[in-house]
């Protein structure tokens, strides 16, 4: 993405040294990058050095000429979004139609003023700019609206499952959860309001407010929300965390986006009646909180693009269960946010291979 507080960088493709020289000097003048080529071909070989935030392009050229080169460059999905714009000495229409059939911005006369060019030039280099910024944000809301899809999943089903089973219970039963729901409900609750929260620190250009979280209080809430998916494939599930260790995070999004989409793919990936187990260890200035489960693992494809939003693979679990794909980058993304790190290692089942499942290491700022 062009950034405001970096130099755009223009590529000059002409095969006349005293057009690319004027140009040249002139785009410098104006505060701005410059390189050179002599050719289509040329240019080509620049680009898989350093692509450009704009290009200036001669349409008559020797080897390959300036249409060529632009259908070549919109043909390809990492040359396609720069603004490409045509010099000619010619004044006539096919030429013209020639050049924006093939995918140019704009065009210009070499006989034109150098303001004449330039305005050209910041006018598409802001066009390009704005463009990727409505792009950017548009990920950006895509990604909030799955952030907040998916963590309002696990609360939602926590209250689903109770209310089921009450159906065959005594209204004591009931009564004796009500403080368990009116929990989990403000965990639902506490998801609509972090979305609502995280939009105004973007419109504000802040970010999460990072608190003093106890971690073994974390993880008995998120287990709170999570018991019933346990106990329906009958996981044991064992943890011993020292009550005095406290995190630096965000606590709602730790909670739901974090602890939970991690015990949720560990219950999703585990056979029933298998095992999961939560440790950990602190030094004077971290908590590594490891989760290991004796699952069916995951194959590298898999991991090697776990935390890319689009490459990542929703598989089902050992029971049919089926998730969205996007909770990995999510959580990814909160753990950069609280200054933590993640990683991940794991082995596929086999027949030969007994040492399966998954193991996830977060390493959290302690406080």
């Amino acid at each position: 993405m062009l950034k405001k507080d970096r130099v755009p960088y223009i590529l000059v493709v002409d095969d006349s040294t005293s057009v690319r020289l004027i140009i040249g000097d002139m785009l410098k003048k104006a505060g701005y990058e410059v390189g050179f080529a002599v050719d289509g071909i040329s240019a080509l070989e620049s680009l898989q050095t350093r692509k450009p935030d704009l290009i200036i392009l001669d349409i008559m050229m020797p080897r390959m000429d300036g249409v060529e080169l632009c259908q070549r460059l919109k043909s390809k999905e990492e040359t396609s979004h720069i603004p490409v714009i045509f010099l000619t000495s010619q004044n006539k229409q096919e030429t013209v139609i020639k050049g924006f059939e093939s995918g140019a911005v704009d065009y210009v006369f070499k006989q034109c003023s150098h303001v004449e060019l330039l305005a050209r030039v910041n006018t598409h280099l802001e066009l390009k700019r704005t463009k990727e910024q409505l792009i950017k944000e548009n990920a950006e809301q895509k990604e909030l609206l799955h952030v907040l899809c998916h963590d309002l999943v696990n609360p939602l089903g926590a209250i689903n499952n109770l209310l089921t089973l009450s159906r065959k219970k005594s209204n004591e039963w009931l009564a004796d959860r009500r403080e368990k729901l009116l929990q989990i409900t403000q965990h639902g609750l506490n998801v609509i309001e972090l979305i609502r929260k995280l939009r105004y620190l973007e419109e504000k250009e802040g970010g999460l407010i990072l608190t003093k979280v106890n971690l073994k209080q974390a993880i008995d809430e998120s287990y709170l929300i999570l018991r019933q998916q346990f106990n329906q494939k009958e996981i044991e599930f064992d943890y011993t965390i020292d009550e005095s260790l406290n995190v630096q995070v965000e606590k709602t999004t730790f909670i739901n986006s974090v602890l939970n989409n991690i015990l949720t793919n560990a219950i999703k990936f585990s056979h029933p009646k298998s095992r999961i187990i939560i440790s950990s260890h602190a030094t004077d200035d971290s908590v590594v909180l490891t989760v290991r489960d004796y699952g069916i693992g995951m194959p590298s494809i898999i991991l090697d693009n776990l935390f890319i939003i689009g490459k990542g693979r929703s598989r089902t679990g050992t029971a049919g269960e089926r998730g969205t794909g996007f909770g990995m980058p999510l959580m990814k993304n909160f753990m950069t946010a609280y200054g933590g790190s993640i990683e991940i290692w794991s082995q596929e089942a086999s027949e030969s291979n007994k040492n399966h499942g998954t193991k996830v290491k977060l390493i959290l700022k302690r406080m």
